[in-house]
């Protein structure tokens, strides 16, 4: 199967976004539902609203850079293949600087040298995850 070098993060982004935008469209219904009937039909309204809240909470939170970076380096230290290397240093390279905390930075440091230790490793590949991880990402001064 071919797979051009950025779709895992593409995929990523897009599964968050369409999660997001899924339980803005229930909230609304919700909402909607809630102000259409008040007391007639009062808990499945704001039940409704509630899962959709928090579903888009859920894609929004997905979206925030760390948590991209941490996603895919999570990824990387359990299943060391191309495909999640790729997704891990397009996240690392989408982004000028993220501060991240030690433990979120010993983590990608940790799912870098995983990759760069596993049996089918691409050097230039973990070379270059490196030096994204060098240069976009800097230590949090507090938590």
């Amino acid at each position: 199967m071919n797979r051009n070098e950025a779709e895992s993060y593409k995929r990523y982004r897009a599964m968050s976004r369409r999660f997001e935008l899924i339980g803005a469209a229930i909230f609304a219904a919700g909402v909607l539902c809630y102000a259409a009937f008040g007391n007639y039909v009062k808990w499945p309204g704001l039940a409704l609203g509630f899962a959709g809240f928090c579903a888009a909470a859920l894609g929004a939170a997905a979206l925030r850079p760390h948590n991209v970076i941490k996603s895919f380096s999570l990824q990387c230290m359990q299943n060391p293949t191309r495909d999640v290397a790729e997704g891990l240093l397009n996240a690392l390279e989408a982004q000028r600087k993220v501060r991240l905390t030690a433990a979120s930075l010993q983590m990608i440091e940790k799912a870098v040298l995983v990759y760069a230790c596993s049996a089918d490793a691409d050097k230039a590949l973990a070379e270059r995850m490196a030096q994204a991880l060098g240069d976009r990402v800097v230590k949090k001064t507090f938590f």
